[in-house]
C-alpha cells in the first residue's frame, strides 16, 4: 500500500461504529508508513481528518477541506481548504518519496458524479441541511436564482 484516497461520508462524521471504523483504518494507514488523501466534502458532523480542527490556522478552515499526510513525513499535513464559491481544486496525491505527486482535479470528478447521481433533481428551493454560513447562503441563493432553480 503507497496511499489511501479516502471521501468522508457522513457515517466516518457522526460518533458510533462508521466513525469507529474510519479512525481505526485511518491509524492503520498511518501505522503502516502509507500516505493518506482525505477529501470532506460533507457539511454535517465533526472533522475526523488527520488534521483535526484545533491544528488548522482559521485562514486554512472552510466547510470543505482536503488532508494531505505523506508517510514519510508524519509530523507534516498539508491541508487545503475548499471554500463553495470557488471550484474544487486539483489535489496531490503523493506516492513514494521519490515519485511525482499525481494531481486529483476534484471538480470534473464531482460533476461526473453529480449528472451521473441525478443530484439536478434535487429541489434546490429548500434551505440546505445543515444551513450555509451567511456569506455562502448568499453566493448560493444568488447562483441557484440565476439558474431559474428559486
Amino acid at each position: 500500500m503507497v496511499t489511501v484516497i479516502e471521501f468522508l461520508s457522513p457515517a466516518n462524521k457522526v460518533p458510533g461504529a462508521g466513525q469507529d471504523l474510519y479512525l481505526r483504518k485511518q491509524r492503520e494507514v498511518m501505522a503502516a508508513g502509507a500516505s493518506l488523501v482525505e477529501v470532506d466534502l460533507t457539511r454535517s458532523g465533526q472533522r475526523v481528518t488527520v488534521a483535526r480542527p484545533g491544528m488548522i490556522p482559521p485562514r486554512y478552515r472552510a466547510a470543505y477541506q482536503a488532508c494531505i499526510y505523506r508517510g514519510w513525513k508524519p509530523d507534516c499535513v498539508a491541508v487545503h481548504a475548499m471554500r463553495l464559491s470557488r471550484a474544487l481544486p486539483a489535489i496531490p496525491v503523493p506516492l513514494r518519496p521519490t515519485d511525482e505527486e499525481l494531481k486529483l482535479d476534484l471538480q470534473p470528478l464531482v460533476a461526473t458524479c453529480y449528472r451521473n447521481g441525478r443530484y439536478d433533481t434535487i429541489d434546490y428551493r429548500a434551505e440546505p441541511i445543515p444551513p450555509l454560513a451567511p456569506p455562502e447562503a448568499v453566493w448560493s441563493d444568488e447562483l441557484l436564482r440565476a439558474a431559474g432553480r428559486r
